[in-house]
This record gives structure tokens, sequence and C-alpha cells, in this order.
């Protein structure tokens, strides 16, 4: 270990700074677990879990932002590596670090009275949310693609926990079908990952890593036609915030660091999965101008925004504006989710549907205004930084000739047709029911309808600026 560190030029003590989130993570489960054990029937022990949780959550982004700042300041180039180049350090990992468990402070103040049905398991749902931090966590760190897929496999795991723990039936399977399509993609990422070892010639080992990159894919939810937007159990909100906000963008992560080891440039294996993603953005069209519900809606948003992504890593080949761009449409996406909670806690419907929007703006400006600014930001209709991101993206697609001329197609014609869509649900905000007296107010005095709108204007911030 001394031998490592001093070719990293580092202390035992640095390095164990730098691992400071993680530890502070597995303390709070600790904690959570203590709690759970000896402090179960306690009446307010699920919101004394949530402050620690929360705590750990926003410590561990300040924690990471000062690494950053301080390895900005201090290197011009902060950057090594261990265990042989399979866990690096820099302080591009640690700014996305801090976003990261930014999002997961966030998430906790914004669904902790979705998640209170839970009562004495809070402490096990927080637990595993924490442990789905700690997971995504060295997820970031990790080079190796095989490293990367198991913690991101652990983290579809904690995530389903987490959904499991806070159900209300004691006895029943939460998701069979979740089960079912994480198992199937783990056996069958595994499978051909390690197949693709005995083979040697080019276009078998070509169609192998295809397969491979698509069970990775199937597990972050991002296939056509077949994919966790059809779980019946989505409307559960905390559980889809998760799914669909969270997931898929750590996918991609993880797909980053799997394409890395392989030939991406292989014709096989770029215009096949081109071909997949371009299936994935149409059937994600058409589900999202179809559906009445809110929650899909927004989730197949964020399939088509991490599909286009996904062409823009195999064709692009910039891998740091694509993970600029994820971050930002996974906060965009959030921030949407996090205002439909306050419909969720003030209305109390059994169904998200598009008819709850209708009239709101009679009572709840702020409401209305917030909503469809996150819309349309999220669409890259208005002027941001993930506008700007997308259309340099799109710059790099566009010379690989007549797939970038297929492509640019294909974005525009879902692009309007999300566009529409969108415009629509912002109209139903600003239409009144026919023999509508009165409106439900969405600022009673709550922390909800206090703390999500002050997050989702940072959030907004965030999303223009970063």
């Amino acid at each position: 270990m001394e031998k490592l560190l001093q070719a990293s030029d580092i202390t035992q003590i640095e390095l164990l700074s730098y691992f400071s989130s993680e530890i502070f993570c597995m303390l709070g489960v600790i904690i959570n677990i203590f709690m759970f054990l000896f402090l179960s029937r306690k009446y307010n022990i699920k919101r004394l879990s949530d402050l620690v949780t929360f705590g750990v959550f926003a410590l561990n982004s300040l924690i990471c932002f000062g690494i950053f700042l301080k390895n900005r300041i201090t290197f011009e180039e902060f950057n090594f590596s261990l265990l042989n180049q399979n866990v690096v350090l820099n302080d591009t990992i640690f700014a996305l670090k801090a976003l990261m468990y930014l999002f997961f402070a966030c998430f906790v103040l914004c669904t902790y009275k979705l998640t209170r049905k839970a009562k004495f398991k809070g402490t096990i749902v927080n637990s595993s949310l924490l442990l789905c931090g700690l997971s995504g966590s060295i997820l970031l760190n990790m080079q190796n693609a095989l490293a990367s897929f198991l913690f991101f496999d652990l983290t579809s795991l904690f995530i389903y926990k987490f959904a499991s723990n806070a159900r209300i039936r004691k006895y029943d399977t939460y998701s069979l079908d979740f089960v079912l399509m994480s198992v199937a993609s783990t056996i069958l990422f595994y499978s051909f990952y390690f197949l693709s070892f005995f083979v040697k010639e080019e276009i078998q080992l070509a169609i192998i890593q295809v397969c491979a990159a698509c069970a990775l894919l199937l597990k972050a939810g991002l296939f056509p036609i077949y994919n966790y937007i059809l779980n019946k159990h989505i409307k559960n909100l905390a559980y889809s915030v998760l799914l669909f906000s969270f997931l898929p963008y750590m996918g991609l992560l993880t797909f980053i660091k799997f394409s890395q080891s392989i030939n991406i440039a292989n014709k096989i294996f770029s215009i096949t999965l081109f071909s997949f993603a371009l299936l994935i953005i149409l059937t994600s069209t058409l589900s999202a101008v179809k559906t009445k519900n809110l929650i899909k809606y927004f989730a197949n948003i964020a399939q088509i925004n991490c599909s286009f992504y996904l062409i823009g890593i195999l064709f692009a080949q910039n891998n740091e504006l694509c993970i600029d761009s994820i971050f930002i449409s996974m906060f965009a996406i959030f921030a949407i989710y996090s205002l439909i909670t306050i419909l969720k806690v003030n209305l109390k419907p059994e169904k998200l549907n598009i008819s709850l929007l209708q009239g709101l703006f009679v009572k709840n400006r702020l409401f209305c205004i917030l909503f469809a600014l996150i819309i349309l930001f999220a669409t890259c209709t208005l002027p941001s930084a993930l506008f700007f991101n997308n259309l340099e993206l799109l710059k790099g697609i566009y010379v690989f000739d007549k797939i970038g001329s297929i492509f640019i197609i294909v974005c525009l014609l879902s692009n309007i047709s999300l566009i529409l869509k969108s415009l629509s649900l912002i109209k139903i905000c600003y239409t009144k029911k026919v023999f509508m007296k009165t409106t439900t107010q969405l600022t009673k005095r709550t922390t909800p309808n206090y703390v999500v709108p002050i997050v989702v204007i940072f959030l907004l911030i965030l999303m223009m600026f970063l």
C-alpha cells in the first residue's frame, strides 16, 4: 500500500479523505440499522431516519464539491488511479459525485411524505437509499467494465429494496416484472461478457458485444416496447423517480465505461446499437404522445433523452459532453417529478393522469409557471445548458453522412411531437374546468409545498447555467 501511495504521490490520510463520502454512507446505513433494531417502535423514528439520511447526502455533496474545488485550485491536473488503473480519482469524478449526492439529498426532501406509509420500516427504506448512493458513487470511480456493471447491478437491486420495503402489503412480492427483467439482464450480460474472451473472430466478437450492450441497456430500462414503463407498480411515485430519473442515466454511465473496453468504431457494433437507439426513440415518442399518465409521459422523455446520448456516445465521441448532458437531463426529469409529488401529496389521487392539471393556474400560479418552464427545458425548447450541449452533440453526429441525416430527421420528428404534447399539458394547466367552482390550493402550510418549489427553482438554475 505504501509503494502504491508513493507512486500516486498522496498520503494515507489524503486517500482516506477521498473516500470519506463512501465512509459516511456506510455510517448512515449503520445508524439506520441500529435505529431499526433498537428504536423501531418509536413514533418519530421515520422523521429521525429521514433527517440522518438527508444529512449524510448533503454532507457528502459538500465534501465532494469541496475536494473538487481544492484540487482545481491546488493541482492543474488532479488525476491518479489505484488497483492497476481500475479505480480512478480526479476532479471530474468528484464533481459528478457531488451532483449525485445532491440528487439524493433533494430526493429525500421531496419524497419523505410519500414513503411515510413504510412507518417503522422507514429506516430500512433509507438504508437501501444510502446503499444505492454508495454503489453509484463507487460506480463513478470504476473504469473496469465488469466491475462497473457489478455496481450498477447493485444500484438496481437497492432501488428494488427501497421500493419493496416501502410497500403496504407485507408478504407480497413488490414487482415481479422488475425482478425478472433485472435477473435476466444480469445473466445475459455476464454470459455474453465472459463468452467474448473465448471468441477471436472479429464479426462474432462484435455480435457478442452487441448482445452484452443490449443486456446492459435492458437493465437500465432502455429497451424498445418492453421496459419498466409497463410496470404496474410505477404508481408508487418515489419508486418511479428512481426508476426513471436515476437508473437509466446511471446505465448510460456504465455503458460509457463498457464502451471504453471494446471497439465501438466497429461498424457491426455501432450501426446495430444506432438502430436499437432509434427504435427506442420512435417507440418512446409514440408512447409519450398516446399516454395520459404523467409518470409514464416523463419516463418516456427520459428514455428518449438517454437514447439520444447513447447515439452521441457512439458517434460524437465526446464522452465529457455526454456526461454533462446526462446529469443535467437527470436533474430536469427529477425536477418535473418533484413537482408531481406536490400533486400527489395534496390531491392524493389514485392515478396521476393529465386531467389533474386542469385549472391549476387559478390558485397555483407559481406551480404552473415552474411546471411549464421545467417541461420546456427538459424538451430543449428553451435555451439552457442542456440545449446547447445537445446542439454540440448533434453537430458531432451529423458528420456521419447518411447516418447523421437519418438521425437528425428522427430527432426532429420526435422533438416536435414532444413539444406539441408538452404545450398541450401547459395549456391544460391554464384551462378552467367546466362548471368549476373551486380548485385545490397546493400551497398549504406543509413542508413539501414549500421545500419542493425551492428545490425545483434551484435545479432550474442548475440546468440553465451548469
